[in-house]
């Protein structure tokens, strides 16, 4: 988990490199903006999955990445190994942070899958 951890944080760098502070525990790695906070998850109970969320602080909204990414790029959502899918998640923020980061975006996203 360690190795898949290092992998993680070398790709979200430019999370770091735009203002985001790194908050790291045992089954997140967080990192916060002074309005919105990306969470990268590792579920507990099972060893593949993951996900990624976006969480509007002053809105105290949360809306999923992989939901997001469906929903907008018609991408399958498969997972194969939890950290290639993290890994995508991330390029998926990185190409698309300029929407993401807008919460009606992500509340659009969030309708079209109810």
């Amino acid at each position: 988990m360690e190795s898949e951890k290092q992998e993680i944080i070398e790709a979200a760098r430019f999370l770091e490199d735009m203002g985001y502070e790194r908050n790291i525990n045992e089954y997140f790695i967080t990192y916060s903006g002074d309005r919105i906070d990306f969470i990268v998850g590792y579920e507990r109970y099972y060893d593949e999955q993951g996900d990624i969320h976006i969480k509007f602080k002053k809105e105290n909204k949360v809306y999923s990445v992989g939901w997001i990414m469906v929903v907008r790029e018609g991408l399958n959502a498969i997972q194969q190994r939890r950290e290639s899918y993290l890994l995508f998640l991330l390029s998926y923020i990185r190409d698309n942070y300029d929407a993401l980061i807008q919460i009606d975006y992500c509340e659009e996203s969030n309708q079209s899958i109810k």
